[in-house]
């Protein structure tokens, strides 16, 4: 598999997480004259039109555009942007990412990668950060988003337009962005070093890592998606039964509040049964103990599939895109480390 791809997001990761990066092309230097000044293309595209596989049957090339079809020369410089990402939206994710990474600073020991998959997956639909769509209709919106997005050729090649730029902006933050360093005699303020910067990139690359397993299992085995239907059943019994319990008085219903609480206590076992079924499925002993919200993620996927309707093969993409950005990850993580006397502010 070819490294040059890399993934999109969140969605999620998206993306799953799954995504990012259009933005902060400003390059250190005089500025060129206008003769000598080159400013750079960037068309927006709709992927699904310009990747759509050939029609069964009859052999006939979709329509397209002729600027977007037109092949394009090894020294012209184009971006592909996807029609629906906004400019900023890589921006948004390099900033939440690089601010969820906490360096352990002089006291030593590893530092620590505190975005979860839950997180990410309400910024980006609910609040619809970074898309162009209806913000005022949420649901719409994300259906808009969802429904472009997660197509797998949209998957694919939004991964390889905006995931080094997602990198490069992390690196670039990691660079100027003065941080709060924990410190046993006071906090330090300063830019990330080079090691930090590059652990910050290989806990990155391990996250990505364990969502793509995730996914990947679990849209392999049916048998899964039917453990998260029966979990959200008992969840739902589960909740109703608590409304129940309290709408009672506790002195004149003595022995109904007393039925309803054994049927609680019951349904809660239910319910950590099937989410231990869930997550010995889909997770290693050692994703186990990173102590990440499988069963939240397995959630996310039954109702792209299951409610939604999306084929097994779209949930397959995102694994593969992240499993690509995480390999491109560790790779920088291992280049920072190559030279790992100093820090950054003293390249």
């Amino acid at each position: 598999m070819s490294k040059k791809m890399i993934v999109v997001l969140g969605a999620g990761l998206l993306g799953l997480l799954l995504a990012g990066g259009l933005w902060f092309f400003h390059f250190a230097g005089p500025k060129p004259s206008p003769e000598e000044e080159q400013p750079e293309e960037t068309r927006r595209i709709d992927f699904t039109t310009r990747f759509e596989d050939l029609r069964v049957g009859d052999g006939v090339q979709p329509e397209t555009d002729e600027a977007d079809s037109r092949p394009v020369a090894e020294d012209e410089d184009i971006y592909l942007a996807d029609e629906m990402i906004s400019d900023d939206f890589s921006g948004r994710l390099a900033e939440k990412i690089f601010n969820a990474y906490i360096p352990a600073g002089p006291a030593g020991g590893p530092g620590r990668f505190a975005l979860t998959f839950k997180q990410v997956n309400m910024n980006y639909a609910v609040d619809l950060t970074g898309f162009r769509v209806d913000q005022e209709d949420i649901l719409r919106g994300r259906q808009e988003v969802l429904g472009h997005l997660l197509q797998p050729v949209v998957i694919r090649s939004a991964t390889s337009f905006y995931g080094p730029r997602l990198l490069d902006r992390i690196q670039d933050l990691a660079q100027t962005r003065i941080r709060t360093i924990p410190s046993p005699a006071q906090p330090q303020e300063r830019v990330l070093t080079r090691y930090e910067t590059a652990e910050l990139f290989r806990l990155l690359a391990e996250r990505l890592n364990q969502l793509s397993e995730v996914f990947e299992r679990t849209a392999a085995d049916p048998g899964t998606l039917d453990l998260v239907g029966d979990y959200l059943l008992v969840v739902d019994e589960l909740r109703d039964t608590y409304f129940k319990y309290w709408q009672l008085d506790e002195d004149s219903n003595a022995s109904e509040r007393e039925r309803l609480g054994n049927e609680i206590k019951s349904l809660i076992m239910q319910r950590e049964n099937i989410r231990e079924k869930i997550i010995s499925r889909v997770a290693d002993s050692e994703m186990r103990q990173a102590g990440h919200d499988h069963v939240y993620e397995v959630q996310w996927i039954y109702r792209r599939m299951e409610v939604d309707g999306f084929s097994g093969e779209s949930i397959q993409a995102l694994a593969e895109a992240a499993r690509i950005v995480a390999d491109q990850a560790l790779e920088r993580s291992e280049k920072l480390l190559e030279n790992d006397a100093g820090s950054i502010q003293d390249q």
